[in-house]
């Protein structure tokens, strides 16, 4: 029997139909993953050697291959945890202070010599300028360990003022005091008595010379002397009674810490003449920066200095001898 126009398809038809729609998508599908495969795997050889490239020639590398590099990931910020103490803050730029270096004070070493025959009332005066002193003490004396005791209780350094034959001896005025050193004595003689010396002034930590204006000139006996100044670990303070002295060049030879005196104070006890020596010492320190000063155990050069210190501290430090021996 004929079809009839306009009547639905069969069944059959249908079923054929739809099986090949599946069939064609399954094949449009599987064209368009290889198309994206592709893709992919070219981009990733394009990008691929950067990877293994060394940091500083990457970004030049990435510049010649027109990629772009893709932006630095921003760090996470640190949490803190409740009552840590907070992270220091980085220092600022040029934050050290420019100091301007100060002028240093010029320095003064004060020596008083021969105590040990004066009353120790007098030490005590002396003491009570209250500034570093050196104080150099003759042996032998009624006084001498009393002057010690006392200068050493007020925080004074204490060297032995060593007796020495001065030029002119046995004359009036010449005699060095006992103990001392004699231009005609043994080199056994001479290492005695300044052994001798040294053990009656204890806590000394040097020595100087009590005149010696005849001792000091010669290098055999300043070595003889000097080598018992090296054994006890002392320094050596040249008292300059002899303008031809060589007594701080053997030091030095020796290996001996030593120094020399600048200016006497009180050859003359008139104040108007100490004043003028102690206006030359404080000119010394300033174009120096440093003076060695010795006075003696008067009353008058203590009055002088009772007011001349105090004056001066405003533009000097004072200090002990042994802060100049080299």
């Amino acid at each position: 029997m004929a079809r009839r126009r306009g009547s639905k398809p069969s069944t059959p038809w249908l079923l054929l139909w739809g099986v090949g729609l599946l069939i064609s998508g399954a094949l449009v599908g599987t064209a368009i993953q290889s198309s994206c495969e592709k893709k992919w795997n070219d981009a990733a050889s394009v990008t691929a050697p950067i990877q293994n490239i060394p940091q500083d020639t990457q970004q030049d590398d990435v510049r010649s291959s027109g990629v772009t590099p893709s932006a630095p990931v921003s760090p996470v910020p640190e949490k803190k945890l409740p009552g840590a103490a907070p992270s220091a803050a980085p220092a600022p730029k040029n934050s050290t202070a420019k100091l301007t270096p100060q002028p240093l004070k010029p320095r003064i070493a004060l020596i008083i010599d021969d105590l040990g025959h004066v009353d120790p009332a007098l030490v005590k005066r002396l003491c009570s300028l209250n500034i570093p002193l050196t104080v150099a003490v003759l042996p032998f004396l009624p006084h001498s360990r009393d002057s010690v005791r006392i200068a050493r209780s007020r925080g004074m350094e204490i060297i032995l003022h060593m007796p020495m034959e001065p030029v002119g001896y046995p004359g009036q005025g010449k005699n060095p005091g006992q103990g001392a050193v004699l231009f005609d004595q043994s080199e056994a003689e001479v290492k005695k008595r300044v052994k001798q010396a040294m053990g009656n002034i204890p806590f000394a930590v040097g020595l100087n010379n009590h005149m010696g204006s005849r001792i000091t000139p010669d290098r055999t006996r300043m070595a003889w002397i000097l080598g018992e100044v090296k054994k006890a670990g002392w320094y050596f303070l040249d008292s300059r009674t002899e303008k031809d002295t060589v007594a701080i060049e053997v030091a030095r030879e020796l290996g001996i810490p030593a120094l020399e005196r600048n200016v006497f104070l009180d050859d003359s006890l008139d104040p108007i003449e100490m004043a003028r020596q102690w206006g030359r010492a404080l000119a010394l320190a300033r174009q120096e920066g440093q003076v060695a000063i010795i006075g003696h155990i008067h009353s008058e050069t203590i009055a002088f200095l009772e007011k001349a210190v105090p004056a001066a501290m405003n533009e000097a430090i004072f200090i002990k001898a042994s802060d100049l021996a080299r």
